[in-house]
């Protein structure tokens, strides 16, 4: 008699990138969220960029780089998924090393866009 086929249960590689995932979100979220407070110009900001030219637009671009990096690094994930699937250990370390890749790139571009 055979078994019914029973239906495959998430794996671990899975939870693990559906994590590393949420993260690039979460940061590319951080930075757009920023990206609108420098739109909207709080007193807390002028009070942070009195007397320093190209503050706010130094801001500006640092926020916009860290929004546009997640959206690259989300794309690499999406179109990456089913070539990565064979594989358990890269399939789940793969968003973690974008992560890595897109914070390392929005980080770098402080000292070059800030005055």
């Amino acid at each position: 008699m055979n078994e019914p086929d029973r239906p495959q249960r998430p794996s671990l590689a899975f939870f693990t990138r559906l994590f590393g995932q949420s993260f690039i979100v979460v940061w590319g979220a951080f930075w757009l969220f920023a990206l609108f407070s420098l739109i909207s110009w709080s007193p807390a900001l002028e009070h942070y960029c009195s007397g320093v030219a190209g503050c706010r637009s130094g801001l500006a671009e640092v926020a916009l780089v860290g929004v546009i990096s997640s959206l690259v690094g989300m794309a690499v994930c999406f179109f990456t998924r089913h070539r990565t699937a064979y594989s358990p250990a890269r399939h789940a370390s793969l968003p973690w090393l974008v992560l890595a890749v897109v914070a390392a790139v929005t980080v770098g571009s402080v000292p070059i866009l800030m005055p």
